[in-house]
């Protein structure tokens, strides 16, 4: 039986076109995704503080570390969860995948201060949540970015 080469190529166009999207979600679906709660502040300067760290291992390897805040005791049960959202206000990536989660401390009324001794690269930096302002002092950043500070 005779089959035209026009009828083949468009086959073959078809069997690849078909085959990306199933491979990448066989990527995706087949990747790991590890978040950990590495440190937990309560109350301080009314706020509720987490650190967490993140990793996905997939084509690649990628870390972060992020910090979040929220009103202190506003996200106590599951329900309360739902209407209060905690807001991500630090976000870098570790230098080693077990450095010390940052210092978080209170430096005043109103005012917290995240320290951190290194970090790969730094990509978010919140200055203002509700009433407090947050400092940052990061002491060596190997790979500096842009940082988005809003």
């Amino acid at each position: 039986m005779w089959v035209r080469p026009t009828l083949i190529a468009l086959l073959l166009s078809g069997a690849v076109l078909l085959g990306i999207p199933v491979g990448c979600i066989y990527l995706v679906r087949s990747a790991s995704n590890t978040f950990e709660t590495l440190a937990t502040v309560r109350n301080l300067d009314g706020l509720d503080f987490e650190v967490e760290y993140g990793s996905f291992d997939g084509i690649g390897k990628d870390e972060w570390v992020n910090v979040y805040a929220w009103k202190a005791g506003s996200r106590d049960s599951a329900f309360s969860r739902l209407f209060h959202p905690r807001k991500r206000i630090f976000n870098y990536d570790p230098w080693t995948w077990d450095a010390a989660p940052p210092e978080i401390k209170a430096m005043g009324a109103h005012s917290v201060l995240i320290s951190l001794p290194r970090a790969s690269s730094v990509s978010v930096e919140v200055r203002q949540f509700g009433d407090v302002a947050f400092d940052y002092r990061v002491y060596q950043v190997e790979y500096p970015t842009q940082v988005r500070t809003s």
